[in-house]
């Protein structure tokens, strides 16, 4: 392919996501999947992009996506409402987690055969509902601020615990101790990468309004997502986890000034108060941006670097049940925070719930990474990952018309 012809396909490829966007907007049909589509297309089908080139990219290309996905959704967390809605959130995330995580891993090391550490891996990345694509379509529900916050926080964490049980599973793997790993990966992990982010976090919010105040900066929202990606990168040097730290960064930038009234018990001033409101929009704006673009590759890529030749009768059935236990994990866990009464829903409202359970980014890139770890089996998980992402984005539509 000549320099222009590359040049051509990106600026095809951004306006396709574009169009694919507005027709989520009518029909909510996920733009993720009309990307992988053309992803397939343009790889497997006609040839057009070397899918074994590109795999070599995966784990950075990845890593990129979960940071930028992670730090978007710490973003858009209000610390007041996300206090009040921390228990129903949580708890819907780690019974759905819990559920459909653990089913698919028995099911993978029982009868698919698959050592521990490696169903552990593919019940994780298969069990978390994604962000990326749950927070768009909340947008379209017309669920009051309570409830929508609620469910922001089902995902945000969901997206944190496919990233430690895979995380898990690869030091299993290697050898160490699964009690420790998991004492390390939740409770010290926890705590480490949600106190270097609030520090972080902090002083980083405080200089942008007094660099952005005196006109010194210039690029502060990019030099804001350079931060973010440092903040991953040291977090995981430090043993905490990074996944936790991005996503409190977020939410640190967005409520700093509610964090600086609660620690000092006095009010900003009013033009402090100004510049950080003027800070925020201008890093969500570019965050939109940012995401837009990244995950408008990433699922083009998915598309491009599949494997088809794995498809077997025996991978394919095991595909179609792997989503059907999303759906019914979805459901238990719902029935679960009910019985507890903190997510009291009405029907309408239940099955709004029930019907955001499409696998995305986060699914496809632990698959990429678990392979890339060398765990046994893991040659086939972008496959599992890609049908399930499908079947699951087309069954939520589905679930909305219904």
């Amino acid at each position: 392919m000549t320099p222009s012809a590359f040049l051509w396909l990106l600026g095809a490829l951004l306006v396709l996501s574009y169009a694919a966007d507005v027709l989520f907007q009518r029909t909510r049909v996920p733009a993720a999947v009309l990307l992988i589509f053309f992803g397939v297309l343009l790889g497997p089908v006609l040839k057009i992009l070397p899918g074994a080139e590109f795999l070599r990219a995966a784990p950075y290309f990845g890593g990129l996506a979960l940071v930028t996905i992670l730090f978007e959704s710490g973003l858009d967390l209000d610390l007041d409402e996300s206090i009040r809605g921390l228990a129903a959130g949580a708890l819907l995330a780690v019974l759905s987690f819990l559920f459909t995580a653990g089913t698919i891993a028995l099911l993978a090391h029982g009868v698919l055969g698959l050592p521990g550490p490696s169903a552990l891996a593919l019940g994780s990345l298969l069990g978390v509902p994604s962000s990326a694509v749950v927070l768009p379509v909340l947008g379209t529900l017309g669920l009051g601020p309570e409830l929508r916050t609620r469910l922001v926080l089902d995902a945000a964490i969901a997206d944190v615990l496919g990233i430690l049980g895979v995380e898990i599973a690869i030091g299993a793997l290697a050898g160490q101790s699964v009690p420790s790993l998991v004492l390390r990966s939740t409770v010290v992990g926890f705590a480490v990468g949600a106190a270097v982010a609030v520090g972080v976090g902090l002083v980083w919010s405080r200089y942008l309004r007094w660099a952005s105040g005196t006109g010194a900066l210039r690029l502060g929202e990019a030099l804001t997502f350079g931060v973010a990606l440092l903040l991953d990168g040291s977090v995981k040097v430090l043993g905490g986890a990074s996944a936790v730290a991005v996503v409190a960064f977020g939410i640190v930038l967005a409520n700093e000034p509610v964090l600086m009234q609660r620690a000092f018990r006095r009010e900003l001033p009013e033009q402090d108060v100004r510049s950080f409101e003027e800070m925020r929009e201008a890093i969500h704006r570019f965050m939109r941006q940012t995401t837009f673009v990244v995950l408008t590759f990433f699922f083009v890529f998915l598309g491009v670097v599949v494997d088809w030749r794995g498809i077997t009768l025996r991978t394919g059935a095991a595909a179609a049940v792997f989503a059907a236990i999303c759906v019914l994990g979805r459901r238990a866990a719902i029935v679960g925070v009910n019985r507890v009464g903190l997510l009291p829903l009405t029907r309408t409202e239940t099955n709004d719930v029930a019907a955001l359970f499409p696998r995305g980014l986060v699914t496809a890139v632990l698959a990429f990474e678990a392979m890339g770890a060398s765990l046994p089996g893991s040659e086939s998980f972008p496959l599992y990952a890609f049908v399930v992402l499908v079947v699951t984005n087309l069954a939520m539509v589905f679930s909305f018309q219904a």
